[in-house]
C-alpha cells in the first residue's frame, strides 16, 4: 500500500511538472534587412510569448557580436503575455552579405531560441540597382534655430516594370510614412517620412525596411535617427 501512494504521488508530481512546464514562442524567427548602408543602427522587433502554464524566465541573450544588442525591459514573462524586444545591429564598417545569429536562453528548455537576422552593407548604395531609395539615410534632427521634422525621398525604379513598394518590417511609433502606391517603369516615386507630434523633443534610432512587388526577397533597409542639436554659445 505504501509503495501504491509512493507511486501515485511520483506519478502526480511528473504530471503537475510537464503541465507547468514554461513555453516560448517568436512572432519572427529570421529577418532579412536586404540592402543598407555601412556606420548605421538597423532595428527589427519581435515578440516573445510565454505560452505555458509556468512563468517564462528570460536567462540569457547571446547576439555572437558587440554590434548587435538586444535589451530587455523585464526577463519574466506571465503565462498568456508577450514582450517586445528591438534586435539594435550597428552595421560599423561592415561591407557586402553578413549574417547574425542571436540566441534566447531560458527555462522553455535546454536549447535556446534561435534567430536569424541578414543584410547585405553597401558603402553607398548604387543608383544602377533594381530599386534604390535616396536618402538612404533619414535623418530628422532639431537644431536651434531649426528642426527637420519631416524629409521627402525618392523611390528609383530601373526595371522594366511598375513596382508597388510596402513596408515589411515593424511600425514606427516615432514616424509616419507614406509610400506612393506606384513607382513606374524606368522612372521615379516620391514618399515621406514625418516625425509623430509626441517624437518631436526626443532622440531615437530606428529603421525602416521597404519591400517591393517585382521580388518578395529584394528589400532595401533606410536607418532613422533624430538628433537633438544644442546651442552651446550661450
Amino acid at each position: 500500500m505504501r509503495k501504491l501512494i509512493i507511486t501515485i504521488f511520483a506519478v502526480l508530481c511528473l504530471g503537475h511538472a510537464a503541465f507547468g512546464q514554461a513555453a516560448i514562442e517568436c512572432s519572427s524567427m529570421d529577418f532579412d534587412f536586404g540592402f543598407t548602408v555601412h556606420n548605421s543602427i538597423i532595428v527589427h522587433k519581435i515578440w516573445l510569448k510565454s505560452t505555458g502554464k509556468d512563468t517564462l524566465k528570460i536567462k540569457d541573450i547571446e547576439t555572437g557580436c558587440l554590434c548587435t544588442t538586444m535589451p530587455l525591459s523585464k526577463k519574466d514573462i506571465a503565462p498568456g503575455d508577450s514582450e517586445e524586444i528591438s534586435i539594435l545591429w550597428d552595421t560599423e564598417r561592415t561591407y557586402g552579405p553578413v549574417n547574425r545569429y542571436p540566441r534566447i536562453y531560458s527555462n522553455a528548455g535546454d536549447k535556446p531560441l534561435r534567430l536569424t537576422l541578414f543584410t547585405n552593407v553597401q558603402n553607398v548604395p548604387d543608383s544602377n540597382m533594381t530599386v534604390s531609395v535616396w536618402p538612404y539615410r533619414f535623418e530628422l534632427g532639431r537644431h536651434p534655430l531649426k528642426s527637420i521634422d519631416s524629409i521627402q525621398f525618392r523611390i528609383k525604379n530601373t526595371s522594366d516594370k511598375d513596382i508597388e513598394p510596402k513596408i515589411v518590417s515593424h511600425l514606427l511609433e516615432q514616424c509616419e510614412i507614406v509610400l506612393p502606391q506606384t513607382v513606374p517603369a524606368k522612372g521615379d516615386g516620391f514618399g515621406y517620412i514625418k516625425l509623430r507630434p509626441g517624437f518631436i523633443d526626443k532622440e531615437f534610432q530606428n529603421s525602416v525596411t521597404f519591400g517591393f512587388s517585382f521580388d518578395e526577397k529584394y528589400h532595401i533597409t533606410v536607418p532613422i535617427r533624430r538628433k537633438l542639436y544644442i546651442d552651446k554659445s550661450g
